[in-house]
């Protein structure tokens, strides 16, 4: 049996920064970030409503980062495997395909390779440097670049926290090889061109596909309208 756990253990702290597993990044510029691993997009479900990866207070984003304001704070997200020929990265931009270069995707898979050999894979969450060696800063670029694969505005591939809203922060979006032509095509969600909408907390969580706050106040709402009308019929 110890023999089991220790070996359970191990394969435990083998699965982070994994290939094809989502990997979020919060830095500051010219300073500190930390890395996260999600899970396996292989085990998520992007249709399902308020999928939670991370329940509140999972992460401090100040504390983390070394910054003192959110606005300091960038945060990336992305997935992809060169040997399945799968990228998967975010932008600010719903429903809306982003550009993405060809050319650079080997930059862009290299570098998750690059990251998972700086971060090691015996820990969920590890820090250092924006701009040593293997870190995501380097690896991927500023700004949301991805590698440069991401080849539009690459302004709109990362969250500023200053800008977090509470509701879909970022939308994620997938390409893989279809085995004709020479590029990575898009692989939609079920009823959008993004996979999932992303949430980033400012309370420290991650949720996919949030609930929209302004519908569960209208829920909120009604359900207090019932009791109210429960109670009234009962003091009838």
């Amino acid at each position: 049996m110890a023999v089991f756990l220790t070996v359970a253990v191990a394969g435990q702290a083998m699965a982070y920064f994994e290939d094809n597993h989502l990997t979020m990044f919060a830095y500051t510029l010219g300073g500190n970030e930390v890395g996260y691993d999600l899970g396996d997009t292989a085990s998520m479900d992007f249709t399902a409503v308020h999928n939670v990866l991370a329940p509140a207070g999972t992460f401090d984003w100040l504390a983390e980062t070394g910054a003192t304001d959110l606005g300091a704070v960038n945060v990336g997200i992305y997935a992809g495997s060169g040997s399945a020929y799968e990228a998967w990265f975010v932008t600010t931009l719903a429903n809306t395909e982003p550009v993405i270069s060809m050319p650079n995707v080997n930059n862009f898979w290299n570098g998750i390779t690059a990251i998972r050999g700086h971060y090691g894979t015996d820990t969920r969450k590890d820090s250092g440097t924006y701009d040593v060696p293997g870190s995501y800063g380097q690896a991927m670029g500023a700004g949301g670049s991805y590698g440069a694969f991401h080849g539009g505005d690459i302004a709109l591939g990362e969250l500023n926290l200053a800008d977090a809203s509470g509701l879909s922060d970022l939308y994620l979006y997938r390409f893989t090889y279809p085995g004709t032509g020479s590029v990575l095509t898009l692989d939609p969600g079920a009823t959008t061109l993004h996979k999932a909408a992303i949430d980033i907390g400012l309370d420290g969580s991650v949720t996919l596909n949030p609930v929209p706050i302004p519908g569960a106040a209208i829920l909120l709402g009604s359900g207090l309208l019932g009791l109210v009308g429960i109670r009234r019929r009962k003091s009838a």
